[in-house]
């Protein structure tokens, strides 16, 4: 049997505390995770919350985009803000389809989409629109490509078929 040397024991005493704080760094990573899912989540929930406050069948498009932008003017952390048009048949009948999305990373891999979306039946004035343009949340006049589009000068002059207000996880 050979006697310890203090360089054996520094060694062993400097492999523990390596591996002590790499637990310690992997608990701190998952409960930073957690936490950031959790104040991401809510972040989703409370601009779902706004948005339904805000947003009612009545209103114009152009209104409805108003209520979108004041929700969007504190932007959060990555978040990404998104305009579709098209014809589409998410339910089985094609419909002319308008939709505003938040979205909000979740903390962990996907997004939360807070969606405001109005369909309309197709017809000869909304055939051939389609538009997909990503706002940038920091410019200040963010939805001005929105409002210069076709797709927004046929939703705000028509009277949509429905009106979703929506949380999507991707």
């Amino acid at each position: 049997m050979r006697p310890y040397l203090i360089g054996d024991i520094l060694r062993f005493f400097h492999i523990t505390v390596r591996a002590a704080c790499v637990r310690k760094s992997a608990q701190s990573t998952e409960e930073a995770t957690a936490y950031d899912a959790a104040a991401q989540k809510q972040i989703a929930e409370n601009s779902l919350a706004f948005l339904q406050a805000h947003i009612d069948d009545s209103m114009s498009f152009g209104q409805i985009t108003d209520a979108f932008a004041e929700l969007c003017a504190q932007p959060t952390a990555d978040e990404e803000l998104l305009f579709e048009a098209g014809t589409y048949a998410f339910t089985g009948e094609p419909m002319f389809t308008v939709s505003l999305a938040r979205q909000i990373p979740d903390g962990v891999d996907e997004y939360y989409q807070i969606r405001a979306e109005l369909s309309f039946r197709p017809d000869a004035d909304n055939a051939g629109i389609e538009d997909v343009i990503w706002i940038d949340p920091a410019d200040a006049d963010a939805f001005s490509a929105v409002r210069q589009s076709a797709a927004f000068a046929y939703a705000d002059s028509h009277t949509a078929q429905s009106v979703d207000v929506r949380i999507d996880e991707t």
